[in-house]
C-alpha cells in the first residue's frame, strides 16, 4: 500500500496534467507528404508499379513512383497529381522512358459526394467528350503540329450505361440516371508537357493569355476546312463548346453584359488605350 501511495503521488499529477493539456490543445495531424488518395485505380486500391509499367509500356523492374502532395489538385469533380517516376531510385533513363514524370487524373463520382448530384450528369458528359477527343483526335492533331499531351492510357468504366441514359434524356428515371453516373470511373494517365506541376489560374497575365490564344489558333488552323474531321467532331464531342455556349447560360446574364464588358475594357485599357476606349 505504501508503494502504491508513493507511485500515485509521483506519477498521477503528471498524468493528469498531460491528459488535461492534450484536451486543451489537440495535436494537429502530421502533414501529408504523398497524395495517396489520388493514386488509386478503378478498383479503389493504390496503383502499383506493375500497373503503371503496363500502362506506360515499360518494364516494372526497379520501377517506383512518388506523388508529391504539393502537386495534387482536388477539384469538386476530379483530382489530379503528378507522379514522379524512378527506376532503381533514380529518374528513368531516356532509353527506358522519355520523361521523369506523368500526370494521373481521376474522376470517380462515388468518391466525391460533395458534388451536387444534379451537376454530375453534365460533368460525366463532359468527361465522355474529353476521352473521345483524346482517343479519336489527339494523335491526328499532334501529327499536324498541335502540341498536346500524349495520353498513355485511359480507364473508362460505365460509359455504355451513361450513353444509354443520355440517349433517353428527359425520359430516364432519376434513379436510373444517378445509378449510371455513380457507376462511372475515368482515370487518365498523360504526359507532363512542361515537366512541372499542374497549374490552374483564374486570371491570366499577358504572357499566359498570349500563349493560350496561340495554342487555340494552332488547334483551329490544324482543322481549318477539314470537312471530314469537322463533320465527325459534333457527334464525338459537344457540338458547341463548354459552358460558354449560350444554351448553357442563364438567359438573365444577357442583361448584365454591358456592365461586364465595361469592366473588362477598364481592366485591359492599359494594354491598348485606343482599342479599349472605343
Amino acid at each position: 500500500p505504501l508503494l502504491r501511495t508513493r507511485l500515485s503521488y509521483r506519477f498521477l499529477p503528471a498524468f493528469r496534467q498531460h491528459f488535461a493539456s492534450s484536451l486543451r490543445t489537440p495535436q494537429p495531424p502530421p502533414p501529408r507528404m504523398q497524395a495517396e488518395d489520388v493514386c488509386r485505380g478503378a478498383n479503389g486500391k493504390a496503383i502499383t508499379p506493375e500497373w503503371l509499367a503496363g500502362e506506360l509500356g515499360i518494364s516494372a523492374e526497379g520501377l517506383s513512383y512518388k506523388a508529391p502532395e504539393e502537386t495534387a489538385v482536388r477539384g469538386p469533380h476530379s483530382t489530379v497529381v503528378r507522379l514522379d517516376l524512378f527506376v532503381g531510385g533514380s529518374p528513368p533513363p531516356p532509353d527506358v522512358f522519355p520523361a521523369s514524370s506523368v500526370f494521373i487524373k481521376r474522376v470517380v463520382p462515388s468518391d466525391l459526394p460533395e458534388r451536387p448530384a444534379s451537376k454530375w450528369l453534365r460533368d460525366v458528359a463532359s468527361y465522355r467528350t474529353e476521352i473521345n477527343f483524346q482517343q479519336l483526335y489527339l494523335a491526328d492533331l499532334s501529327s499536324r503540329g498541335v502540341r498536346l499531351p500524349k495520353v498513355h492510357s485511359v480507364t473508362n468504366e460505365g460509359m455504355a450505361a451513361i450513353s444509354e441514359v443520355l440517349s433517353r434524356a428527359g425520359t430516364a428515371k432519376e434513379e436510373e440516371v444517378m445509378s449510371a453516373v455513380m457507376g462511372c470511373k475515368f482515370i487518365v494517365l498523360s504526359e507532363n508537357i512542361g515537366e512541372g506541376s499542374y497549374e490552374q489560374v483564374f486570371y491570366m497575365d499577358r504572357s499566359r493569355l498570349e500563349r493560350t490564344i496561340k495554342a487555340l489558333a494552332r488547334l483551329h488552323a490544324a482543322t481549318y476546312d477539314d470537312e471530314e474531321m469537322l463533320g465527325r467532331a459534333p457527334k464525338d464531342t459537344f457540338a458547341q463548346g463548354s459552358y460558354w455556349s449560350p444554351q448553357q447560360r442563364d438567359p438573365a446574364e444577357v442583361a448584365t453584359l454591358p456592365a461586364v464588358w465595361g469592366k473588362l475594357c477598364e481592366g485591359f485599357r492599359g494594354e491598348d488605350e485606343a482599342l479599349f476606349t472605343r
